[in-house]
């Protein structure tokens, strides 16, 4: 349901959110910079630590279970 009213535009997502989805849906890097930016968030960006192990996530195809893993492990903002 939840998803539904995101791409209904009923919801406003967060950052992390819109990032959890993507990786769910095994999005590549491009499609999910184009949904944040169509939602209005902060692309990812390769110089910031934590969105660069989200770049790695997204090529590798990462499940979040494993994302949050690795941003632990990284001491890292998990994704919420």
């Amino acid at each position: 349901v939840y998803a539904y009213q995101i791409f209904a535009g009923t919801r406003s997502p967060s950052r992390d959110k819109l990032l959890q989805i993507c990786l769910g849906m095994q999005a590549t890097v491009e499609e999910a910079q184009k949904l944040l930016r169509a939602a209005g968030q902060a692309q990812l960006y390769p110089r910031d630590r934590r969105d660069s192990i989200l770049l790695f996530a997204l090529h590798q195809q990462i499940s979040v279970i494993e994302v949050n893993s690795l941003l632990a492990d990284l001491e890292e903002k998990l994704l919420s």
